[in-house]
């Protein structure tokens, strides 16, 4: 995956993982309980019901009515002497402070509160602040502190038979987990606070436990058990009633069919979650159901209404002022443009997303604003703005205490220099960003870093070094049980090998990956690992072979209805065609020129190169029409050039020069110079091959 999809796809995950984390805390449903119970001391149960409000303002991020009704809660429970209360209300007080001044501003609260706790030997109040603890140092991407702390707290909230918060302790720890890529052990911590929950009576408990499940469940590839999870906690959420619970509910369950390659039932789970979204959830979660949508529409090739969906929805919200679903409106407009490649108009999109999270103070969405601009602006080749975008998520980052969020901002940071060319800095700062990666135990994050070092490396020309990272890289995500990710890695790997002319030891880390894909059955996996088996073979010369993986990597993307890779593949069969033909063009001229050219050799070389300018011909109508119903213009401008050129084989000038021009014209539409420039160096090799002078003279002044 590009360096960009992996920013897009960290940004959806994360969306999704707030979702589920903002939720994990609920005691609000606990409270609402003992509000009714009128054999409950009435002080007790006037606190009970304001922190139940309070806790709903804090999963709408209105954190000041938040702060307010906390503080009113501990208030009434230290009137009431009221232990387990006030414990609960110092822990949602911390929350919030968290959100409004950074993980650090609670800490001495939260300590000074342990302190108490130990003093009195209170084992559900050392319990409770340990797992406050815990929690701010996941919001510091600290997972391995944060555990200490939960491993800490459960026994003794245990002891004291507080089920529901060892419940919750549970799922902080599978959190903390997934986090460090122990996805075994999370979904152990999340089996147990399903059932601990279940003991307790909390449904929604349960079904929030069951989300963190599916979670769990995805990161170890067990896709038929991460649909069960979801779909079990989507069954508690329409019992339950709770719009909340069902759009979270759902866009997981969407999610977990991306996951499963089914991008069809993905599409309907998230317009069903939009749909609940637009009834009274959160606008936070509006938003995040809006960008699944979009993506999963982008999976499936359907860039048409991804647009549509992303600028109807862009209209409504402006329109009706609601600004967080605005933001994400244009974030989402931002994602379809990319995938258009229309990067300048991505750009735009991200700049005013970027403009309504400051105005909004979402710090969180403005750090992965920030880390998507550094990448549009990379791939535009804009390294100053590259580098900007990139220092200041760094800044943010460091300002949020977001120790996960640094790491991608100094990888983002690595990219830019890149593009600047200035190669020492870069593995300089990759270096710095393996140092941070490691400290947070997150082995993606180590990932991230290394393969940033072995682009550094491969950049200053130190090749082996570069090679040796990624293969450390593989071996990180397959002690972690990702066989997912250690199959993109064997295929950075073999795109590494192939840089370096290592053919031979490309197929063998591409014939890696198609292994491990086989054996998990994935198959948008297989069709990568086939289609750089074919380039592996290409670069050694041999199109037959070439073409042949290629075409069974384009069953695979059928069989999963993914017409991008479709697109992409009949880019690859028609230009490997063209490789052959030039070739084949090659044999043809040095019979010609010794006069052999009506030899039998001669006939067949001359024949065998138009047969792959006709095959090109075919692949690249194939590509136009694919691309052409799926409104992806760069597509369609890329097929229009390879057409034009298996023409010009073919003694069909005229017809490539025109195909040529409308390449041109569909590259400058969507902002592409140096493929527009390409297209016109294109059509002045046509003009020279028909003896045109003039207009070979006209299109060299164009170039």
């Amino acid at each position: 995956m590009s360096s960009e999809g992996e920013v897009e796809k960290r940004r959806l995950n994360e969306e999704t993982k707030r979702l589920l984390e903002a939720e994990a805390s609920h005691l609000a449903s606990y409270y609402s309980q003992l509000a009714e119970d009128k054999a409950v001391n009435p002080k007790v149960r006037e606190a009970a019901v304001i922190y139940s409000l309070a806790e709903e303002h804090l999963l709408d991020l209105e954190l000041e009515e938040a702060l307010k009704k906390a503080t009113q809660a501990l208030e009434l429970f230290r009137e009431a002497k009221g232990k387990p209360g006030q414990q609960d209300a110092v822990r949602l007080l911390c929350s919030v402070e968290r959100q409004k001044q950074g993980p650090d501003f609670s800490i001495d609260k939260i300590q000074a509160e342990l302190r108490s706790c130990r003093d009195s030997e209170d084992k559900r109040g050392q319990g409770a602040m340990l797992l406050a603890l815990a929690e701010a140092q996941l919001a510091k991407a600290l997972a391995g502190e944060a555990l200490s702390n939960i491993e800490e707290a459960l026994p003794l909230l245990r002891a004291a038979g507080d089920k529901r918060l060892e419940a919750f302790g549970n799922v902080l720890a599978a959190q903390a987990q997934l986090r460090r890529a122990s996805a075994k052990d999370a979904a152990l911590s999340a089996e147990a606070a399903v059932a601990l929950y279940k003991d307790a009576g909390d449904r929604p408990g349960e079904g929030k436990s069951y989300n963190c499940l599916s979670l769990a469940q995805m990161d170890l590839g067990r896709a038929s058990e991460a649909l069960s999870a979801a779909h079990a906690a989507l069954e508690i959420a329409n019992e339950l009633e709770s719009q909340r619970l069902q759009a979270n509910a759902l866009q997981l369950i969407s999610t977990v069919h991306l996951f499963k390659e089914k991008s069809r039932p993905a599409v309907q789970y998230a317009e069903r979650a939009l749909a609940v979204c637009r009834r009274g959830a959160s606008s936070k979660a509006e938003g995040a159901a809006l960008r699944l949508l979009v993506k999963s529409l982008i999976y499936r090739g359907d860039l048409q209404r991804a647009l549509k969906e992303a600028e109807g929805a862009l209209e409504d919200y402006a329109a009706a002022g609601i600004a967080t679903a605005e933001a994400a409106a244009h974030g989402a407009l931002a994602s379809v443009r990319q995938a258009r490649n229309e990067v300048e108009l991505a750009i735009s999109e991200q700049n005013q997303e970027l403009d309504i999270l400051k105005e909004l103070g979402d710090r969180p969405g403005q750090l992965d604003g920030l880390l998507l601009l550094s990448q549009l602006h990379v791939q535009k080749k804009q390294a100053g703005l590259a580098k900007e975008r990139a220092e200041e998520a760094k800044q943010l980052a460091d300002d949020l205490q977001d120790k996960k969020a640094e790491v991608l901002a100094t990888v983002a940071l690595v990219h830019a220099q890149l593009v600047d060319a200035k190669h020492e800095d870069a593995l300089n700062t990759a270096q710095e960003a393996l140092r941070a990666a490691q400290e947070t135990e997150d082995r993606h994050l180590e990932v991230a870093a290394l393969t940033a070092i072995s682009k550094a490396s491969g950049a200053k020309g130190e090749h082996a070094n570069g090679i040796s990272k990624l293969m450390e890289a593989k071996a990180l995500l397959m002690e972690a049980g990702d066989k997912r990710g250690a199959a993109a890695a064997a295929l950075t790997l073999a795109e590494a090998q192939l840089l370096n002319q290592q053919p031979d030891d490309a197929m063998s880390s591409a014939e890696e990956a198609r292994s491990l894909c086989k054996e998990i059955d994935f198959k948008k996996g297989l069709a990568d690992a086939l289609q750089k088996l074919a380039a592996a073979h290409l670069a050694k010369g041999d199109e037959q072979e070439a073409i042949k993986q290629a075409l069974i990597a384009k069953k695979y993307c059928k069989a999963i209805e993914d017409v991008r890779g479709e697109t992409a593949l009949l880019h690859f069969l028609a230009s490997t065609s063209l490789q052959r033909g030039d070739r084949k063009g090659q044999e043809a001229q040095q019979f010609q020129a010794k006069k052999q050219q009506d030899s039998a050799q001669g006939i067949e070389a001359n024949r065998r190169h138009r047969n792959s300018a006709h095959e090109a011909v075919k692949r690249a109508r194939e590509a136009m029409a694919y691309a052409k119903r799926n409104a992806d213009v760069y597509a369609e401008a890329s097929a229009m050039a390879h057409l034009a050129h298996a023409l010009a084989i073919l003694n069909r000038g005229q017809e490539g020069l025109g195909t040529c021009r409308r390449a041109e014209d569909l590259f400058r539409e969507v902002g592409a110079v140096s493929e527009q420039a390409s297209a016109v160096c294109l059509s002045a090799e046509i003009a020279n091959l028909m003896g045109n002078k003039p207009k070979v003279l006209e299109l060299a002044n164009r170039a």
